[in-house]
């Protein structure tokens, strides 16, 4: 709908970019808008397959900082990769901040997750890791934002936890699911 975030007033992107390699360069456009966006001791956490992790590792580099890899331990029936031959147990959970930043908390770099959920949206994650995380790195009021909306369980985290959120979705359908899911 036209919103613009200002330069330097974000506090967390939290999100979770589509894996296909044909969505590789939105990796980039992410680093650059974090770059934007973020405070100094703003974070951008990403979910993330495992697939084309060196690819993605560099794209967000031409903008961040790496900061550190962790890991949503996935508890239930493993989704199997095909392509490589693996049952994945775990998915990569990536930490960058804007050149010369830091974030402001200590955090755990794994997190256990509660099992699937999936009933808003095909690709949904749970929401445990995303309140764990918004609350670790940010404070009451701070700005959370989700350029990948999805099923809005960023944006359900962050309300939850008394944060100010903003999400971008192109899916018209799954924008509406997620704002109502959002706004209870």
């Amino acid at each position: 709908r036209g919103i613009e975030i200002a330069d330097g007033s974000v506090d967390l992107i939290f999100t979770d970019p589509p894996y296909p390699e044909e969505s590789l360069p939105l990796w980039r456009d992410l680093g650059a808008f974090a770059a934007r966006v973020l405070k100094p001791d703003g974070l951008l956490l990403a979910y993330t397959g495992a697939m084309y992790l060196p690819q993605i590792l560099n794209m967000l580099g031409e903008n961040l900082d790496y900061w550190w890899t962790g890991s949503i331990v996935l508890d239930g029936p493993h989704s199997r990769v095909y392509a490589r031959q693996i049952a994945q147990g775990s998915k990569p959970l990536l930490f960058y901040v804007p050149h010369g930043g830091k974030p402001r908390a200590w955090f755990e770099d794994t997190y256990r997750s509660e099992g699937e959920q999936k009933e808003s949206h095909d690709w949904q994650q749970s929401i445990g890791a995303a309140i764990h995380y918004i609350e670790k790195m940010t404070d009451a009021g701070d700005l959370v934002v989700d350029p990948f909306l999805g099923g809005g369980t960023t944006g359900v985290a962050a309300v939850q936890t008394g944060r100010v959120f903003i999400g971008f979705e192109i899916d018209k359908v799954a924008f509406v699911e997620a704002s109502e899911r959002i706004n209870g």
